[in-house]
């Protein structure tokens, strides 16, 4: 297993990067981390190690992190739940560990490792589905075992499979670039390849072979820096360096030779054939043939002059009764219901982003420290529902309120992705 994010860390973060791995191996929710990094750092950590061992793919992206001590002592401490029970994580596995079989016979008979590239890759776009979920669909688990994922998860799982072929691989996080769009925050994988390191992204692989019909098109494969920043960007200090540029000619993978590739487009479908006036003759001759036949077996006598003499009357249609819609009785416990406050709407400008939960608790924990009593947040998660993001976003707000020890009152009001929370204390 290559732990490219481990690298990165010095002595003090390596301790508790390992104190994680080994206390998230034996299935534990809490986590010493000691004072080897402060929390902020501790919160790095977990990121990356979820990064680095998606085999863990139970672990929620929502964690808590709080100190404990007096004094001068004190320990960091993360808190994180698991996403699915025990028996599900079970099946999950099963689920891994019998794609595995699955591959291991074709990785096998790999020459190289761009072959081996090349299993892992055809396997995810063949089985994954893109699908959108924060929940849940950011880990290796649901892609290997459920068939969908989103781009956290589906990287994390061709890291997974990576590991398991022997190639080194990392995740990486940045931003998309579709053609005409905003960046949107974007995972994919890079990939080193005789001692050289590739950009792979197999989620845009994914959407560019929306019907899974082989030759897959490859168009996202193995590109190096110049050629991924087209529809990438990402802090190009904190990964390899990818400058060598891959020859498609030394491997027979079925690519696009247009821009097409460039600009988000899947491949164009073939014109269907336009029909002559001679093919429409042989069109009503058949369907003449036909009605002579069907006269003949059931000894019908055919109808002079065609369908034309033939005149069916007009059905006549009745009108629509038009009903006044009932009204529904009101219960007493309804009426004794008060009316919820109409709460404020958050302004259009002068907001700040975050790009993920733990972005959105530093904000407001910053902003619970300097003494504001509002903050407008514009946080670029993905939810399928607007419930779901509500929820993310009040536990959010619950946990840094605890964690800050701060005793106040606080109002959300959310509008798509834009959040406005004010606050006055108790």
């Amino acid at each position: 297993m290559y732990e490219y994010y481990k690298t990165l860390y010095n002595a003090s973060e390596r301790e508790v990067y390992e104190r994680m791995v080994l206390a998230f191996q034996r299935g534990q929710k809490t986590v010493d981390c000691g004072n080897g990094a402060d929390i902020k750092q501790v919160g790095q950590i977990y990121f990356a190690v979820t990064c680095d061992h998606p085999e863990l793919f139970w672990l929620s992206s929502d964690v808590r992190m709080t100190q404990r001590g007096f004094g001068g002592l004190f320990s960091n401490e993360v808190i994180t739940e698991h996403l699915y029970a025990a028996a599900q994580i079970s099946q999950m596995n099963a689920a891994i560990e019998h794609t595995k079989t699955q591959l291991r016979s074709l990785l096998q008979t790999c020459k190289n490792d761009v072959e081996k590239e090349k299993v892992v890759c055809d396997h995810l776009i063949r089985t994954v589905t893109y699908q959108l979920n924060d929940t849940h669909n950011q880990n290796a688990g649901t892609a290997l075992a459920y068939g969908r994922g989103q781009c956290s998860g589906i990287s994390r799982a061709a890291k997974l499979l990576f590991d398991f072929a022997g190639l080194k691989s990392v995740v990486v996080t940045g931003k998309g670039i579709p053609t005409g769009k905003p960046p949107e925050a974007h995972a994919w994988n890079m990939v080193e390849i005789d001692g050289q390191w590739y950009h792979l992204d197999i989620t845009f692989m994914i959407g560019h072979n929306p019907d899974k019909r082989e030759p897959f098109y490859y168009d996202f494969f193995n590109q190096d820096d110049a050629e991924a920043q087209k529809n990438h960007s990402w802090d190009a200090a904190k990964y390899p360096v990818c400058d060598q540029v891959w020859d498609k000619k030394q491997f027979p993978i079925h690519f696009q030779t247009t821009e097409s590739a460039q600009a988000f487009r899947l491949p164009q479908m073939p014109q269907m054939p336009k029909f002559t006036q001679a093919s429409k003759d042989t069109g009503r001759k058949v369907l003449k043939d036909l009605s002579d036949l069907g006269n003949k077996i059931f000894g019908r006598k055919p109808v002079e002059g065609g369908a034309k003499q033939s005149q069916a009357k007009p059905v006549q249609r009745r009108q629509p009764i038009k009903t006044q819609p009932m009204k529904q009785p009101v219960s007493p416990v309804q009426q004794q219901q008060p009316v919820p406050q109409k709460q404020p709407a958050p302004p259009k400008g002068n907001y700040q982003a975050a790009e993920s939960l733990f972005e959105f608790k530093e904000l407001l924990q910053k902003a619970l420290q300097s003494g504001e009593t509002a903050l407008n947040v514009r946080v670029n998660i993905r939810c399928d529902t607007a419930t779901e993001f509500q929820t993310l976003i009040n536990r959010a707000c619950q946990t840094v309120v605890n964690q800050s020890g701060v005793n106040v009152e606080m109002q959300c009001a959310i509008q798509r992705q834009d959040v406005l929370l004010t606050w006055k204390k108790r």
